[in-house]
């Protein structure tokens, strides 16, 4: 599946999911000379908007992705990039849990 259609198609995958997807294949391209991260985190943001899951943006995972550190940011994206079940797999709990500590970091 196309990335772009993965973020603009309706599918029955989990929205966390679709994001974490999107922000790892982002980060593994790196398709821009400059901000491919940003872009990624960006579209993480997009993605959990629109698939109802922080319909207010008022998660940071960008706190959870620095609160786990740099080391285990790099590591979760190399996981993905080995393109196996298990290396994809462990970079998608990765994000997972860090998204769950950027949300619990929230004070509304």
């Amino acid at each position: 599946m196309a990335l772009s259609s993965l973020v603009t198609r309706q599918t029955d995958l989990p929205g966390l999911l679709i994001a974490a997807l999107v922000h790892n294949e982002i980060l593994w391209l790196r398709p821009f000379t400059w901000g491919s991260g940003l872009i990624g985190r960006a579209l993480v943001r997009v993605v959990l908007a629109e698939r109802g899951l922080d319909p207010s943006p008022f998660t940071i995972p960008e706190h959870g992705f620095a609160e786990s550190g740099r080391p285990a940011y790099v590591q979760a994206i190399r996981n993905y990039g080995s393109g196996t079940l298990d290396g994809v797999a462990q970079s998608v709990i990765w994000f997972s849990a860090s998204c769950a500590i950027g949300a619990a970091a929230v004070n509304v």
